[in-house]
């Protein structure tokens, strides 16, 4: 029995050598697998960091754009009621000058009246 029990035993000692053998493999084919994802894992932080600081850029250049169009809008409307205001100006002037040309006519038309009258009597 000695001997049969020896070659059991050698044969657990195989067997545990083996499983010790598929252990080291399983935690090393693990501790790859690891590193792996987490290479993988700083890749994809850069990369959804460099996709931020891209859409972050993108969004600075179009406000950037947004109020250099809302200024240039501003400046065309102020000046839009600079003119505005002189036509209505210009419109005042002309209607003041206008009905002092009335009421000259008005007065001619009055002294005329007056020296046909005149002559007539």
């Amino acid at each position: 029995q000695t001997a049969k029990q020896q070659a059991e035993l050698a044969a657990q000692r195989a067997e545990l050598t083996d499983l010790k053998s598929q252990l080291v493999q399983a935690e090393t084919a693990a501790a790859e697998a690891s590193q792996a994802a987490a290479l993988e894992l700083r890749a994809a932080k850069a990369q959804a960091a460099d996709a931020a600081r891209q859409a972050v850029a993108e969004t600075a250049a179009v406000r950037r754009s947004n109020e250099k169009e809302a200024k240039e809008a501003d400046a065309r409307l102020a000046e839009a009621w600079a003119a505005q205001r002189e036509s209505a100006k210009a419109l005042e002037s002309e209607r003041q000058r206008h009905a002092e040309a009335v009421r000259e006519r008005d007065a001619y038309a009055t002294m005329l009246q007056e020296l046909v009258h005149r002559v007539r009597v």
